[in-house]
């Protein structure tokens, strides 16, 4: 039987050590990865109770393990939000969150040997708000006053209003303007909105005549809205002064001709 060369030997254990570590350290990171799942979380805002409820649970496979979590929601603005068992690694919500201050939590989870008290390790945690339609649309005023002279043409711009909506989600703060009623009702005559876009922003014109001897004002209600499934909205009070012009002819009557005459001899 002839023997190996020794630097073939040599050579041949070299091998056999490296596939072993690369092998194993492959395996402990599989494991890890096994061992360590963090699901996604979210919270929704509109939820009214009841309080705390389970938002889920971080699973580890292995055992003897405690449990802590740190940042946005624990000890960090907004506080006493979340808290998390220690043996279970449940995550409880214990109060609601508003969207419009905090549309995420940042936060740390942590896990400890329970008999050598040593970190075992350390995770991030992203937890997403998620937006509701709790707020209605708000005008800047609630009352506003324009004046627009009574030869103007129909179409001019009579004035500008706005209504804007706090909530984040775009499925909740588009807002749109509605004239509710028109007081003193107008004949020959139409008020009406051009709506530059969906943020609430609207242009106030008319179509007709308008005539200061009819109506010195108009007092208008508009509703502004939002699409939520549950629509939210909100109104305000526009006053339109007709301010007066000299277009009437003057009218020459019998009287009027008798007293020149008179006054002419």
């Amino acid at each position: 039987m002839e023997l190996i060369h020794p630097i073939l030997l040599l050579i041949l254990c070299n091998l056999l050590q490296c596939w072993g570590v690369h092998r194993s350290s492959s395996q402990l990171l599989l494991r890890q990865k096994r061992n360590w799942i963090i699901d996604s979380f979210t919270i929704d805002e509109g939820y009214q109770g009841p309080f705390p409820y389970s938002l889920g649970k971080i699973e580890v496979e292995k055992d003897l393990v405690l449990f802590m979590i740190q940042g946005q929601g624990v000890d960090e603005e907004p506080t006493q939000v979340l808290e998390i068992n220690p043996y279970t690694g449940e995550i409880k919500v214990l109060r609601s969150v508003d969207c419009e201050q905090y549309q995420t939590l940042k936060l740390k989870f942590k896990a400890f040997d329970r008999e050598k008290h040593e970190l075992v390790t350390q995770l991030g945690i992203y937890i997403e708000i998620l937006d509701s339609n709790d707020n209605p649309p708000k005008f800047l005023f609630e009352k506003y006053n324009f004046t627009i002279k009574e030869s103007a043409l129909q179409g001019t711009e009579v004035g500008r209003i706005q209504a804007t909506d706090q909530d984040i989600s775009e499925k909740y703060n588009k807002v749109h303007l509605k004239i509710v009623s028109v007081e003193p009702k107008p004949e020959d005559l139409e008020f009406y909105f051009k709506e530059i876009d969906e943020t609430g922003l609207g242009v106030i014109s008319f179509k007709g005549c308008l005539d200061h001897e009819t109506a010195e004002k108009y007092t208008i209600i508009v509703e502004a809205k939002d699409n939520g499934e549950k629509p939210q909205s909100s109104s305000c009070t526009i006053i339109i002064n007709i301010e007066d012009g000299n277009n009437h002819l003057p009218v020459i009557t019998k009287e009027t001709v008798s007293s020149y005459l008179f006054q002419s001899q």
